[in-house]
């Protein structure tokens, strides 16, 4: 049986720096989502057994909004961290879906293609990603600045949570960790 040489789609849609920034979002993405586990495990109490069987087998953004969902009843009396947590998540929330679209989106010209452009197997170099029925595309050369804005959203929450624990330790009286009545505090989402 003779060994054939498979072509890459991928490598006719994108460039070669185009492929190397969608495998940085999607290794910075997953390293934010390490992120989100922790904080959803820590507020838990989670062992890697229980974090396995309740949030193990979940995507980046059903994880974000169960953090956002156990963070915001407890950031009720902590204002200014409250405000920080609200910026930082509403920007991954919306980063998520660039994510989401750039990873698992139909690649390929803005352009329609013809069938003798696609025989021609001639490179593209401005690639579009879409999904049916999500109005936002992202274009190739603006995936690295999301990858890098994955990382620093990285950062962000890290230095944030930090700041969210000294206070609880601060003021326990501030953060409750208990659930509360059912009339107080909405969440906003």
């Amino acid at each position: 049986m003779r060994k054939q040489t498979q072509i890459l789609l991928a490598e006719f849609m994108l460039t070669d720096e185009q492929l190397r920034a969608v495998g940085c979002l999607a290794v910075e993405s997953t390293h934010l989502e390490l992120y989100i586990e922790g904080i959803i495990n820590a507020i838990c109490k989670f062992d890697q057994t229980a974090s396995d069987v309740f949030i193990g087998r979940l995507s980046i953004e059903p994880k974000a909004k169960i953090m956002r969902d156990l963070l915001w009843e407890h950031l009720k009396n902590l204002p200014s961290l409250k405000e920080s947590f609200k910026l930082i998540y509403d920007d991954i929330k919306d980063m998520i879906s660039k994510r989401n679209t750039a990873i698992h989106g139909n690649w390929g010209s803005d352009q329609p293609q013809t069938l003798n452009a696609l025989a021609n197997f001639k490179r593209l170099t401005n690639s579009v990603a879409k999904r049916r029925g999500v109005a936002n595309t992202i274009a190739a050369k603006d995936i690295m600045a999301l990858a890098e804005k994955f990382a620093q959203r990285q950062m962000n929450l890290v230095d944030w949570y930090i700041e969210y624990r000294k206070a609880i330790r601060t003021f326990p009286e501030r953060a409750s960790e208990q659930p509360p009545a059912e009339n107080q505090s909405k969440n906003p989402y």
